[in-house]
């Protein structure tokens, strides 16, 4: 008998957030490893549709994307009704697929099925899953509102059977806001190399192209990576920028680049679809991957920049330094230092042997510890472990990070 493992979280392709590439990755990785899976999550407005819908109760859609059973759950933009939803589209879905496991893909998800619980449901194996903004401004909250949430929030991850936490940096913040260490375990986002072996072999790369792909918010500092881009532009006329990604500081990043002088090495192409085709070209053209991003959980992009085989410039801080592994795979800045980001650029943009050789190491580091295969093996003997009342895990560090 297949292990039925219900994955439960409101993000989801084609949403670009990495929450819903790593549920993708996981749904994958778990299917390919034995499991019987299904995804419960939020549908996007572009599937709901703007149109009311007929009763707050929720009434997922069967879909079938890259044969993974998706139930989608009516798109809606008040918060209260996203509960409501979610909460009675999880009871419904529990009682018709009896899950040997639930695990929770985000933080809402954790929120929903503790709440679920709290009801009166059946008890089940729960794993709850930390990224990084789930615990880095949620506990505490920061709002007399988040502050209430968060306190719930607390509640369900220490009923959870176990905690899987997306880097060995926020494994660290989860002990230090009050999470117990002895149920967190490492399982961080994967990437199907599948989908960059050709391309690999094929790809016709620009060395003078720089690629960043982000949210275009305060937190990826794109504004740190245009200022070292106009000093780079000083030595390195050829150098141009290309910015994948929309975000509330679009306006602002562009209107820095006439301010710097730079608009026209400096281009804006708005947001691509996650794992298209058209996104899989940037990294294939690109001949450096540079995000100066702070508090990163992990960050996804690196791993995608490593699996086409891209060297990397990231900062110092959160997550990236187990992705972006300094003088191996790519170089560390220090966070906001725009000086030592233009080095770093200069310094990858004169040495095509130094480019060459940490893009083929970048590889294979995503190949040993980031791959769809990793992911779902580990991630299926968690689910063995948890349904066996095995709930004590820090022994145990599945799809493990370098340390």
């Amino acid at each position: 008998m297949s292990l039925r493992v219900l994955l439960f979280g409101t993000q989801f392709p084609p949403s670009a957030a990495g929450t819903a590439s790593y549920t993708h990755a996981l749904a994958t990785g778990l299917s390919a490893s034995g499991a019987q899976v299904r995804v419960l999550t939020q549908a996007p407005p572009s599937l709901t549709g703007p149109a009311p819908l007929p009763s707050d109760v929720a009434i997922p859609q069967t879909v079938t994307d890259d044969d993974i059973d998706v139930q989608w759950i009516p798109y809606t933009t008040s918060a209260v009704r996203r509960y409501v939803r979610c909460r009675a589209a999880l009871v419904q879905e529990i009682a018709r697929f009896q899950p040997h496991c639930l695990w929770t893909t985000n933080g809402m998800g954790t929120r929903v099925a503790g709440l679920v619980s709290k009801l009166g449901a059946p008890r089940w194996p729960t794993i709850s899953c930390v990224r990084g903004t789930d615990i880095s401004s949620r506990l505490p909250g920061r709002t007399p509102a988040r502050w209430l949430e968060s306190v719930f929030h607390r509640r369900c991850y220490a009923r959870s059977s176990a905690i899987a936490v997306v880097s060995r940096a926020l494994c660290d913040v989860a002990v230090a806001k009050g999470l117990s260490a002895q149920r967190l375990f490492v399982s961080p986002p994967a990437f199907d190399l599948r989908k960059s072996a050709s391309a690999r072999a094929q790809a016709v790369r620009s060395p003078t192209t720089i690629l960043t792909v982000a949210r275009l918010q305060r937190q990826k500092r794109i504004d740190v990576l245009l200022r070292a881009m106009a000093l780079v532009r000083q030595r390195h006329d050829a150098a141009r920028l290309i910015v994948v990604g929309e975000g509330p500081q679009r306006d602002r990043l562009e209107r820095m680049t006439f301010e710097l002088h730079i608009d026209e090495h400096v281009d804006f192409v708005g947001s691509i679809e996650p794992r298209s085709a058209a996104l899989y070209e940037q990294y294939e053209r690109a001949g450096i991957f540079a995000l100066p991003s702070v508090r990163e959980g992990l960050g996804n992009v690196f791993i995608e920049a490593g699996a086409f085989g891209l060297p990397a410039i990231g900062c110092d801080d959160g997550g990236t330094p187990e992705v972006v592994v300094d003088g191996k795979t790519g170089l560390l800045v220090p966070p906001d230092d725009q000086h030592a980001l233009a080095e770093a650029l200069d310094r990858l943009l004169a040495d095509a042997e130094l480019r060459q050789q940490l893009g083929t190491q970048a590889h294979s580091h995503v190949e040993d510890h980031f791959s769809i295969e990793s992911l779902g093996q580990a991630s299926f003997e968690m689910v063995q472990r948890v349904v066996a009342g095995k709930d004590t895990v820090a022994d145990v560090q599945p799809a493990a990070v370098p340390g």
